[in-house]
């Protein structure tokens, strides 16, 4: 297992609500992410293998950082946990079960 983490100098952007400037077109998922990371000094984490193969949708506009990595990831497959503020780690979405349903114990 390959795992990748991604972690710049770039300040974290303070706050959910602060917004900048994206323009990410679509690209390998490792390279979005790594862009991702270097326009919002975010931290990601996530195994090589899992992001292989797969294509960012592109991202462009003013927006918020956890706006911004929803966009970067539809179609995907894929989610992320937050894991602080700044970081985040993309995983496959937690099974619900069948039809989308929560199993009921």
């Amino acid at each position: 297992m390959s795992l990748s983490l991604v972690a710049l100098t770039v300040p974290a952007l303070a706050g959910d609500l602060q917004t900048s400037r994206f323009d990410l077109p679509s690209q390998s998922l490792s390279s979005a992410l790594e862009s991702f990371c270097n326009n919002t000094g975010m931290f990601a984490a996530y195994d090589g293998k899992l992001v292989d193969g797969r294509v960012s949708s592109p991202v462009t506009g003013e927006m918020t950082p956890k706006a911004a990595l929803g966009r970067l990831l539809e179609g995907t497959g894929l989610t992320v946990e937050y894991t602080s503020s700044n970081a985040f780690v993309v995983m496959t979405p937690p099974e619900l079960g069948k039809f989308g349903a929560i199993p009921l114990k």
